[in-house]
């Protein structure tokens, strides 16, 4: 079971672009794959349902936590170009 919502994750890529905050590996790893060269370009390919056939994968603790006196969760998806990502709250992300 998901820890955080996943629509709600693409909703704010789509109407709240400085609530999320791609990690610079997910930027990276954006350009390489999908030739999304910019933190906009990412956002809105998310917030436009880019990853198609979403299937979550896993929930667990995030271990690279700055913050060890506040638990931080994520919630790991699959989707269609089978490249895997991590979705950290609140709104980072990085491909695992």
């Amino acid at each position: 079971m998901p820890k955080y919502d996943i629509f709600e994750f693409i909703r704010c890529c789509d109407e709240n672009k400085n609530d999320v905050v791609p990690l610079k590996s997910a930027l990276d790893d954006a350009n390489s794959c999908f030739g999304l060269k910019t933190k906009s370009n990412l956002l809105d390919f998310i917030g436009n349902n880019g990853m198609e056939d979403l299937k979550f994968v896993n929930t667990k603790e995030w271990e690279n936590n700055p913050d060890k006196t506040f638990k931080i969760y994520v919630d790991a998806y699959e989707f269609r170009s089978m490249c895997n990502w991590v979705i950290l709250h609140p709104y980072i992300m990085k491909r695992r």
